[in-house]
């Protein structure tokens, strides 16, 4: 397999931060634009974070309180290309439904006047549930879905 998976650890929590930070920046609420603040949300006991590492490098990352999903970024072009968002959110799924057995989708809360980011959710099996404002932030918000794959039932 050319990916390792593995659930964010202690030592990671400063690098991902940076991460987070420097890809979706403009995807952070006002609060969460600093690195301390980045770091205390990825800390929290409900939430978790996956990493996705190639030759030892991280290369995409995952994260959220189940069933949401809170972010996705994936760092190069080739690894985009190879489907590394859609691994990365089947391997999430897979520890929702572990934790929440009756769970049957994935959700994202994403700002509407991001429009790179709601066609990735979309391409991601995505659609779109519902419409909000965010009246602390003066931003519209929309609300997707991803329901989880189901295996064929066998004959």
């Amino acid at each position: 397999m050319e990916f390792a998976f593995e659930t964010m650890k202690k030592e990671d929590i400063d690098k991902c931060a940076n991460i987070i930070l420097s890809s979706m920046k403009n995807q952070l609420i006002p609060t969460d634009q600093n690195k301390e603040a980045i770091k205390q949300m990825l800390s929290r006991t409900q939430t978790t974070t996956l990493i996705a590492k190639k030759k030892g490098k991280i290369v995409g990352l995952i994260g959220g309180t189940a069933p949401n999903v809170n972010f996705v970024t994936i760092l190069d072009e080739e690894s985009a290309r190879k489907g590394l968002a859609n691994t990365l959110l089947d391997k999430y799924a897979e520890i929702v439904k572990r934790s929440l057995p009756h769970t049957t989708y994935l959700k994202a809360s994403l700002f509407a006047d991001q429009p790179d980011t709601l066609a990735l959710y979309s391409r991601l099996g995505f659609v779109v549930d519902g419409f909000a404002k965010d009246f602390a932030m003066g931003r519209d918000m929309v609300f997707m879905k991803r329901r989880f794959q189901t295996k064929p039932a066998e004959i």
